[in-house]
């Protein structure tokens, strides 16, 4: 997803998931241990989230909605 969007992988280091079912969900999900999720507000995104993640994804397992899309 960062390369559809240009946004460089130094800046947002993180895997791209996604559900897909009527929707389709994109979501990051970094680190192991016990689970934390982030929501953004509309029109905000997982990249407001990127410090959080980086600095909680050593002790937990950071889940957080990237983007979704219905499904064509």
């Amino acid at each position: 997803m960062t390369d559809s969007l240009r946004i460089p992988q130094s800046l947002y280091p993180f895997a791209d998931h996604s559900l897909i079912r009527r929707l389709r969900l994109h979501f990051l999900d970094e680190g192991k241990g016990e689970p934390v999720v982030m929501l953004h507000g509309n029109p905000t995104w997982s990249l407001h989230f990127r410090a959080l993640v980086l600095a909680l994804r050593d002790r937990y397992r950071v889940v957080c909605p990237t983007t979704w899309a219905w499904a064509v």
